[in-house]
């Protein structure tokens, strides 16, 4: 592993919390990559490459500065990483004064780069275990060789899963984002089963694969998912929406990714958790074009659209399933005036709200426009 440039900033950035003196840091070669003294990057530091060569602390007097190139009083210590000296990290000021913080800020420094060489392994593993998801989906086909690349990624391709979408707010900032997406991760990676996974899926989407179940264990799953969605919105003010596909025939994902989409559309609407099975009308209404809904609402509601009383009339009677005395009561309205604006939506499109016929027709109008 080498020392790059973004890396160094965030170590001086992180030691300048624990202590004022100016810290430089070195690359293998002796050169300055990071400093507090902004002027000071780019050049050589012969203290630096000294302990480079030594690959031991060394205490710089300031009689010692002057000999050196590119050298003040201080302290230069060796970064080490899995055995291997990496870099050099260097504080200014009399050895004797600085001394205390030496070791600490030594270990600060190699504790931020495991935990950065950390985070960059787990994103490789990250965008290799989404790439596979991504052909498994839509793969004609599995082989042997296919089957073989997922027990090397750590996944049972022959199990049977169904497909689960997380839908973040996409309004969101791009860090935002990555921590809505690391909190859901956090939750199904401590209360998944052992052969679930969950992969990113884009910039503001997850996709979790859960291993096939029972429909008692389904229902678990959906309680577990809204306890999710729940502490997630409660705790950073943020939109989540979760569409669950039925359980994939083994090897064959792509139905249950495509019923994922439809149910997380309608998940979208009622900002909720929605499952494929769980859908009715809402399996037709998302299959319908845009070209064909317009003129479909264009021939039903087209002449009482603008008809804000009347509109609002049949929202009402529809919700309460065609009662008079409901809907007159919820509207504060006389019944004979309920009857009077039925019959007015009847002359002015040519269906009957009061019939079967018309009122799906209705129905249907309504359910697109919302």
């Amino acid at each position: 592993m080498q020392l790059v440039s973004e890396l160094s900033k965030k170590i001086i950035k992180e030691v300048q919390l624990v202590m004022k003196e100016h810290v430089i840091v070195t690359d293998i070669r002796g050169i300055i990559i990071a400093s507090t003294e902004e002027k000071r990057v780019g050049f050589f530091h012969e203290g630096a490459w000294n302990v480079m060569q030594k690959k031991e602390k060394l205490y710089i007097s300031k009689k010692e500065a002057a000999d050196l190139k590119g050298v003040k009083p201080g302290i230069n210590l060796p970064i080490s990483y899995q055995g291997d000296i990496i870099g050099v990290i260097g504080i200014t000021g009399m050895p004797e004064a600085v001394e205390p913080f030496a070791d600490i800020i030594r270990r600060l420094t190699e504790l931020i780069i495991r935990e950065a060489y950390y985070i960059e392994t787990k994103e490789w593993e990250n965008k290799g275990v989404e790439a596979f998801f991504r052909e498994w989906i839509y793969s004609q086909q599995v082989d042997a060789e296919f089957i073989e690349r997922g027990h090397i990624l750590g996944v049972q391709v022959d199990s049977s899963y169904c497909c689960t979408l997380f839908q973040i707010d996409s309004s969101l900032s791009k860090k935002k984002q990555q921590h809505v997406q690391e909190m859901i991760r956090y939750w199904f990676e401590s209360h998944k089963a052992e052969g679930d996974y969950i992969a990113n899926w884009g910039y503001d989407r997850l996709l979790l694969l859960k291993e096939a179940v029972g429909e008692k264990a389904r229902r678990g799953f959906k309680e577990e998912l809204i306890k999710c969605q729940q502490y997630i919105q409660a705790n950073n003010q943020v939109m989540i929406t979760i569409g669950v596909g039925k359980p994939a025939e083994q090897f064959n994902l792509h139905a249950s990714y495509e019923e994922a989409k439809k149910a997380l559309k309608v998940a979208s609407k009622r900002q909720t958790v929605v499952f494929y099975e769980e859908l009715l009308m809402d399996m037709i209404l998302e299959d319908v074009s845009e070209p064909v809904k317009k003129e479909f609402l264009s021939r039903v509601l087209s002449s009482i659209q603008k008809e804000k009383e009347l509109l609002e009339t049949l929202k009402c009677y529809l919700a309460n399933d065609q009662s008079l005395k409901k809907t007159a009561f919820d509207l504060h309205i006389h019944i004979n005036t309920l009857h009077y604006r039925l019959k007015q939506m009847k002359e002015l499109t040519d269906i009957d709200p009061k019939s079967v016929k018309g009122i799906t027709l209705f129905y249907l109008a309504l359910s697109l426009l919302e």
